[in-house]
């Protein structure tokens, strides 16, 4: 998982959380928003959970940008790990 960040015209910007099966390299969810909060982004995962399997652990490239209390507790809650790239 990681969040891509585009500046719009009249210096606003717009944030894009990106979820990628590691595996198959299958797009499962883009969640476009200027103002995405954690609860967000856990409900966007709890959606690829109901579609598909829980999964064993997510690859989350940049730890400090996609660490929130509610996306923890999501984690903790289906017994997800959460790996940080940054920390290999």
């Amino acid at each position: 998982m990681d969040f891509v960040t585009e500046r719009i015209d009249g210096g606003g910007y717009f944030r894009i959380p990106t979820a990628i099966d590691q595996f198959t390299r299958e797009c499962l969810a883009l969640l476009a928003g200027r103002s995405l909060r954690g609860k967000d982004v856990a409900n966007c995962l709890s959606q690829i959970v109901a579609k598909r399997s829980r999964p064993t652990f997510i690859t989350i490239d940049d730890e400090s940008e996609s660490c929130s209390r509610e996306e923890g507790e999501w984690a903790y809650r289906l017994q997800v790990d959460a790996r940080s790239r940054s920390a290999w």
